[in-house]
């Protein structure tokens, strides 16, 4: 080992999603729809219940111009869609990258709550990877922006869908807390 220190090594399984909500949250007809949008639920979540919602994933640059695709989101499974770059809009995969390291200025959305939970805990031995394992998260807003890094032009279906998937939500993993993010 260099330097003579022990370190400890971190399973990529302890970066991935808890699954143990999965087939009652996996009923919720979106996600049926949907599945790259499942919540990521991490490992000390059922300790905290700190449910923390971000705004909404967002199309690759290079997709922005496919808004047309999205009219019928709500009624379509991904795959019926052309998009190529599915990864912007699966949220586990999303957090996962973000907390393997894989992070870009976008990702202080993770990083930001998870200091403060370090702080507001006075965690001493702990980053912000291993912090960010006590929330699950998801977006609100359940259909991808058509414009990366841009809010999402809402409709009366996408408020409509977004309220109804969070009561499912809620009631699937009874948070303590739930935190809202935003610009």
């Amino acid at each position: 080992m260099k330097g003579g220190k022990n370190l400890a090594v971190i399973f990529d399984t302890e970066w991935n999603s808890l699954t143990e909500f999965d087939d009652q949250l996996s009923a919720i007809s979106h996600f049926q729809l949907h599945p790259e949008m499942l919540p990521f639920i991490g490992r000390h979540y059922p300790k905290t219940g700190i449910l923390i919602l971000g705004e909404s994933h967002y199309l690759s640059n290079e997709e922005s111009n496919e808004t047309k695709q999205l009219r019928d989101w709500y009624n379509r499974p991904t795959q019926d869609f052309s998009f190529k770059w599915t990864s912007n809009f699966d949220t586990r995969g999303v957090v996962h990258n973000y907390l393997i390291g894989w992070r870009s200025k976008a990702y202080t959305m993770f990083s930001n709550p998870a200091k403060a939970l370090i702080e507001a805990w006075g965690l001493t031995e702990v980053n912000d990877s291993e912090a960010f394992t006590a929330f699950a998260f998801f977006n609100y807003f359940q259909r991808p922006a058509s414009c990366s890094g841009s809010s999402i032009s809402l409709t009366t279906e996408d408020e409509k869908q977004a309220a109804s998937i969070l009561s499912q939500i809620i009631s699937i993993l009874k948070p303590s807390k739930v935190i809202f993010l935003s610009k």
